[in-house]
């Protein structure tokens, strides 16, 4: 039973994976992209910024230069399609982490295959190639070494070097690290605790500290965790996925997710008695979910987390007292119709997914439909860009030649980018003056769409250049 249902659980997680694959659209990636063309032409992690005209030189770090390499050298591969690819990779990552991780929480086989199941399509809500997936994947594998290093009282040292470097893989992929100090803590204090004794609470120091020095083990040594809270304190009013989560509408999909993911918790916790079995995982839920309420894009996390807490509650040791086999629910075989019950939704998932990724396949080579291609293209060579944040990232991995005024990096920019948003792209903003444009030298802007400011920069005499598609440029008069 157990080959057969791993390689269901193998079957639904590559049916995710392929779900996820679309052509690139988020500028972000754009952006990661160029920062990983730049460390490999100068084999050094920047720390000041060298991509545009109005920070340039301004300390900078990078919160996530690691992968940005990674994206840079599958564009290297295969263009955007080699960057579109990352999205299905980082699914079946976090759907194997997944499996580990509930594996080490004590779930049984059967716990296991769903909560690496449950991770892979958890991801599905937030699928981008962007930090934030291997952060998911990272997240994972480190409460599973720190789970094991805890249970394995004769040999922990391998599981704390483990939980060592993927803290160390993950601190240079995103700057989030910091999440699996507090993972592995709660793991580790929840060994020590069904144990108390002295090898247990050392084996949990040992976890604590290897996933410390992993997250310090930087280009930039501490300085991600100051960045991390510059990035949410620039980012809290002005960007959506950073907003708490009173100030998003009951119907939008953070809410809608995290009220699910509670609801579905608290129902297997009380049933579970999950409390007194394995407080740690309670509070590892109750922690992630507070940290969700402060910023929506932490809903991922209450997400994962829940994918590999939840199936340990309910197939883990002591979770079925009442069947009276001796055998914990996770480890106990499959009925014959059950498991071809599944073998055929395992079958009708892949198809759905080979069908999505047949269709996706011809344009992942391609940016999104909204990317502002041919504009881009019509840049001037060397001119000075007054453009769209949401076109910036876009910009600097086509026109290196070509350094931007705004791009995602909101906290490199501050309020002064986020004045220059406002006052010239949003679609109402009436623009500013053009001594403004004068006194910052600028000679071209790159719109995405016609507002009032692009209409009074015509008027004034400025030209547009033909481009097909979105977005459209125009340049100083002469």
């Amino acid at each position: 039973m157990s080959d057969r249902l791993t390689r269901l659980t193998a079957v639904a997680v590559l049916a995710l994976a392929l779900l996820s694959l679309r052509p690139v659209g988020s500028d972000d990636t754009f952006m990661y992209a160029a920062t990983g063309r730049w460390v490999v032409e100068h084999a050094e992690v920047p720390r000041t910024d060298p991509l545009s005209w109005t920070a340039a030189g301004q300390p900078w770090l990078s919160n996530g230069w690691l992968f940005g390499v990674a994206a840079w050298e599958a564009h290297q591969v295969a263009g955007l399609g080699g960057i579109a690819a990352l999205t299905p990779l980082l699914v079946l990552a976090i759907g194997a982490a997944g499996g580990f991780a509930a594996a080490g929480l004590g779930a049984g086989r059967r716990g296991a295959s769903f909560a690496a199941v449950s991770a892979a399509g958890g991801s599905l809500f937030f699928a981008e190639a962007r930090p934030h997936m291997a952060s998911y994947a990272c997240f994972l594998l480190v409460i599973g070494t720190a789970a094991r290093a805890g249970a394995d009282l004769d040999r922990p040292w391998r599981w704390v070097a483990a939980t060592f470097g993927v803290q160390l893989l993950w601190a240079n992929l995103h700057s989030v690290a910091p999440f699996g100090v507090v993972a592995a803590a709660v793991v580790a204090a929840g060994a020590w605790w069904a144990q108390r004794s002295t090898r247990a609470l050392l084996g949990a120091g040992a976890v604590v500290l290897a996933a410390a020095l992993g997250t310090a083990a930087t280009p930039f040594g501490l300085e991600p965790l100051r960045h991390a809270s510059e990035v949410r304190a620039a980012s809290r009013d002005v960007i959506t996925e950073w907003f708490p989560l009173w100030r998003l509408s009951p119907a939008d999909p953070p809410v809608l997710l995290f009220l699910a993911v509670v609801v579905l918790a608290a129902v297997v916790v009380v049933r579970t008695g999950g409390v007194r079995r394995r407080p740690e995982l309670v509070l590892l839920l109750a922690g992630f979910a507070a940290l969700s309420v402060d910023a929506n894009r932490t809903v991922g996390f209450l997400v994962q987390a829940a994918a590999v807490a939840l199936p340990a509650l309910h197939f883990g040791a002591g979770a079925d007292a009442g069947a009276g086999t001796g055998v914990a629910a996770g480890d106990r075989p499959l009925p014959a119709d059950r498991l071809r019950f599944l073998e055929v939704g395992a079958l009708g998932l892949l198809a759905c997914g080979l069908v999505v990724a047949a269709l996706a396949l011809p344009s992942v080579g391609e940016p999104d439909p909204g990317v502002p291609v041919a504009a881009t293209a019509a840049l001037p060579a060397g001119c000075r860009i007054l453009n769209d944040r949401h076109a910036g990232g876009w910009v600097l991995l086509r026109r290196p030649d070509v350094p931007v005024s705004n791009d995602g990096r909101n906290d490199l920019y501050g309020q002064a980018g986020y004045d220059r948003q406002i006052t010239w792209f949003l679609p109402d903003s009436p623009g500013g003056s053009t001594a403004t444009l004068d006194r910052w030298g600028v000679t071209c802007v790159l719109f995405l769409d016609a507002n009032p400011a692009s209409a009074a920069l015509e008027r004034a005499g400025w030209r547009r250049l033909p481009a097909k598609g979105p977005g459209f440029v125009l340049v100083r008069p002469e």
